[in-house]
């Protein structure tokens, strides 16, 4: 796959007719919409600290309690573009040693079930199933969740098990209620802890016959994501103050209005640094060893412009070691998505619709904030850089760090009713003093439609959006300051997910759809053949029917055999007659020419439906809420089915 070098002289070009803007070597970052945000700066104390807070939750109050939701940033949900080097042709896409499909080789990613040393690992009902693999799988053992957690994500690092739980019930740890934090006295609920407690468990599976936990640490807010890395884990959460105060209430009317507002906020400029700090507690044994603020308000930094309150949480943590954090450092943003490379986590919020406040959005426009960390020291996290990007984020996979740069497609215009007027953007920013600077972008991608895909190959990067037809553009982003439009495909129906295989071939999962109208019809897989940059090729194509599969929105749902060219998915297929549905695990063959077929249905109870479908390159595990039911890879053949509970 020949790599072309990108022309010099001229500031911005137009391609194809696509309002496609770059910005090429000689030009100015200026020449692009610069980053909005400023470089963050760590509070002076914790005064400055609470005394923002306070006037930034009194300032958005409302008469009927909460706060203003015209100013708060608005996340994009995650969703299903690895940055490995791309020489001669497409890498083939990282593996990983616990069957989890990973976004980048070496960044292993939380899920509901694992393969670690001969054993199955799955969370089910609230509780760890220890299961040893093979064509007769056996149980070897069951973990309840302490405290009766219900769901979760693990992640496997030697002999142990971090089981990352959400506590909804909020507040201080039970037997921890310290004054002004739900006590009595106090008429305000624990605020960073009123959107649930993110709770770590640590269990020892050295024999796996008799795992048991070791450990418990607990923090206040929401869970956002995690990733490990080399033994090392970057927990993110997100805690927001909680102002408790009187609402309005009926006989509403003005003075009833005026009086509600007027406690709102100054039950916001009572707060104290109790109420804004995120608690943290650490049990080992069910015995507290410490407790206390999660982070020190030092180690929190703001940028004075930006909109919200929330205060995001970077916690970095050695499970062979101990549930003790190494580190933490703080963001006042809000943090809805998570990015991690080797050496460098990034956490992304979009915001929408806003028309007021600092680091406002203007109405009907939405902006993507990004915080970049860097990772490469094993024992703690530390801030880089901030910026800005026009448009949403359509998920973790629309960003991507790769020698210095770090690129992020986005769209621009509102992601709800078909908007006209949206089109696509890939920008490449680099970390310059606190900023993360745009250094070049490429707009203009599919004029009224909206990323549907994303895969980042190298200095390659494949985009598909979809209205009625599927545009698949090839990106060359070999130079930050000149990142160019290469080539395009359109084809009927659309690619939610895009798996390279090596060799030029990259494999797309979606759907169907209909040129003329583009409604759905079912779902697809297609080879794409990207040997020649300018003109990319479908070379075939599959139609599964109508039905649904997991992997068409998680990444982690699908599995693949590079070794075999197979594919592994779970798939319920609609079905016209009782019991109206039929679910499997499917396979998908992918031939040396690139032809892409059905490689057999491993099927599942009727009721049941697959979370995960697992290889460890003889066998696959597809994972129910109830039950494993093991198949042969060959044919997926169906060998045993193991219940769990």
């Amino acid at each position: 796959m020949a790599r072309r070098a990108v022309g010099a002289g001229v500031v911005v070009a137009v391609l194809g007719g696509l309002g496609v803007v770059q910005l090429l070597p000689g030009s100015t970052p200026l020449s692009a919409p610069p980053a909005r945000a400023g470089e963050l700066v760590p509070y002076a104390g914790c005064d400055a600290l609470v005394d923002d807070l306070r006037a930034r939750l009194a300032a958005r109050a409302t008469a009927r309690g909460g706060v203003d939701e015209g100013l708060v940033q608005r996340g994009v949900a995650a969703s299903a573009g690895a940055a490995e080097d791309a020489a001669a042709s497409v890498p083939a896409a990282p593996g990983a040693p616990t069957g989890t499909n990973l976004q980048e080789a070496g960044v292993d990613e939380p899920d509901v079930a694992k393969l670690s040393g001969g054993l199955l690992l799955t969370l089910t009902a609230g509780g760890l199933d220890v299961v040893r693999t093979g064509a007769q799988p056996e149980p070897l053992a069951r973990l309840d969740l302490p405290g009766g957690a219900v769901g979760g994500e693990l992640l496997v690092a030697g002999d142990r098990v971090l089981v990352v739980a959400q506590d909804g019930g909020g507040g201080a740890a039970e037997d921890s209620v310290a004054p002004g934090r739900g006590s009595a006295a106090s008429s305000r609920l624990p605020g960073p802890g009123a959107g649930g407690r993110t709770v770590l468990h640590l269990a020892d599976l050295s024999d796996p016959a008799a795992p048991r936990w070791l450990e418990e640490w607990s923090v206040d807010g929401g869970y956002v994501s995690a990733r490990l890395v080399d033994g090392s884990v970057r927990l993110v959460t997100r805690s927001t103050p909680v102002v408790d105060a009187p609402p309005s209430a009926a006989p509403y009317g003005p003075l009833q209005e005026v009086q509600a507002l007027a406690a709102q906020r100054a039950a916001a400029l009572a707060l104290d640094v109790d109420d804004v700090l995120p608690r943290a507690v650490h049990r080992v044994g069910g015995e507290v060893v410490a407790e206390g603020a999660a982070v020190a308000c030092a180690d929190v930094a703001s940028d004075p412009a930006a909109a919200g309150e929330s205060l995001l949480l970077v916690t970095t943590l050695r499970p062979g070691e101990g549930l003790a954090p190494t580190g933490t450092t703080s963001v006042r943003a809000d943090g809805d998505l998570v990015y991690a490379a080797a050496d460098r986590l990034v956490v992304a919020t979009s915001r929408w619709g806003t028309t007021s406040g600092p680091g406002a959005a203007p109405e009907g426009e939405a902006t993507t904030q990004l915080h970049a960390f860097d990772t490469s020291d094993p024992r703690t996290t530390r801030y880089v850089a901030t910026g800005d990007v026009p448009g949403y984020v359509h998920g973790r996979w629309a960003l991507s760090w790769h020698e210095g740069a770090l690129r992020v497609a986005t769209t621009e215009g509102a992601p709800w009713g078909g908007a006209q007027d949206s089109s696509s953007t890939l920008t490449v920013l680099q970390e310059r003093g606190g900023d993360l600077v745009p250094t070049g972008r490429v707009e203009g991608l599919g004029r009224t439609e909206q990323v549907q895909a994303v895969r980042f190959l190298g200095d390659l990067a494949t985009v598909v959006t979809f209205r009625q037809t599927d545009p698949l553009y090839v990106l060359d982003l070999a130079d930050p300051a000149a990142p160019r439009l290469l080539g395009e495909l359109k084809v009927p129906g659309f690619s939610t997910y895009l798996h390279p295989l090596g060799g030029d071939r990259l494999l797309g999962l979606g759907m169907e759809a209909d040129p003329a109208t583009g409604r759905t019809t079912g779902v697809q897989a297609s080879v794409f053949d990207l040997s020649d940059l300018s003109a990319p090729v479908q070379l075939s194509r599959v139609q599964l029917g109508e039905g649904w599969s997991e992997a068409l929105q998680e990444s982690r749902a699908f599995s693949w055999d590079g070794a075999r060219g197979l594919a592994v998915l779970p798939f319920v297929r609609s079905l016209p007659v009782e019991p109206y549905q039929a679910s499997y695990a499917l396979g998908l063959r992918v031939a040396a020419d690139g032809t892409v077929t059905e490689a057999g249905r491993l099927p599942l109870p009727a009721t049941a439906y697959a979370s995960r479908v697992l290889l460890d390159g003889e066998r696959a595990y597809a994972v129910t809420d109830a039950s494993v039911v093991v198949g042969a890879l060959d044919g997926l053949a169906p060998l045993a089915s193991l219940p769990l509970r």
